[in-house]
């Protein structure tokens, strides 16, 4: 089981510490439910920088791939 309290996370599934922490002021954590995993059908190494850039955005990290450009001139 997960518990959080403000930004500490932990994971233990002893009923004892569940209760420890709880008292402590911790909270069970939602699930997080697993996305299916997509097949990478062609390797990174291998793609455009367009390709990449469209699964940048699909994965929504293209905050991330705009400023690695940047940072190194791309």
């Amino acid at each position: 089981m997960r518990l959080i309290f403000k930004n500490v996370e932990r994971e233990t599934d002893d009923p004892a510490r569940i209760q420890k922490l709880k008292a402590e002021g911790y909270e069970e954590m939602d699930p997080v439910p697993q996305e299916e995993s997509e097949e990478q059908t062609e390797a990174l190494e291998e793609m455009s920088v367009s390709a990449l850039r469209a699964l940048a955005k699909r994965k929504g990290l293209d905050w991330l791939f705009d400023s690695t450009c940047i940072w190194f001139g791309i």
